[in-house]
């Protein structure tokens, strides 16, 4: 695999890291009801389409998926995002932010390449039935900053255990 170089990126994950941490209420790793969640993601961090695991602790997740995607040409591709992120909001309803890196591959490149991840959106996760549902955008970028950064809408639905 090419190494690019990911100072942007990471970065990114430690400025939202400390001014979360700095920003953090006493409860922000509070036990929560339902921490385990997995969900169908429509576009979003994968492309077409992508199945993820989440784990929160508290107000924090952190979450891993696998996306495919087949085009109208046949062409097909692979990626495989990993985000760590933040909610606001009380009850079911939030705000979440998130930050990480996707590793994709298309079957023309020889090698796998790394682009940037964010996630920004409308989360309802209900406590009593464990109902996800996921509404935003996912803007990427590459960390070389060889291929112009771009944004696609992400909608999701899922469950929470």
């Amino acid at each position: 695999m090419h190494v690019r170089p990911l100072a942007l990126p990471l970065a990114t994950v430690v400025v939202f890291a400390v001014t979360g941490q700095a920003a953090a209420q006493e409860d922000s790793f509070a036990e929560v009801e339902r921490p385990n969640s997995v969900y169908l993601e429509l576009a979003g961090n994968a492309f077409a389409y992508s199945v993820n695991l989440e784990r929160r602790i508290g107000v924090w997740w952190g979450r891993v998926g696998f996306g495919y995607a087949v085009g109208t040409g046949g062409d097909r591709a692979w990626g495989a995002p990993v985000l760590i992120g933040r909610l606001w909001g009380d009850g079911p309803h939030h705000l979440e932010l998130g930050v990480g890196l996707s590793l994709a591959m298309h079957p023309d490149d020889e090698e796998p390449f790394l682009y940037g991840s964010t996630s920004l959106g409308y989360r309802y996760a209900n406590p009593s039935s464990g109902f996800l549902f996921r509404a935003g955008v996912a803007p990427f970028f590459d960390p070389a900053f060889e291929e112009d950064p771009g944004i696609w809408p992400a909608l999701s639905v899922g469950w929470s255990w």
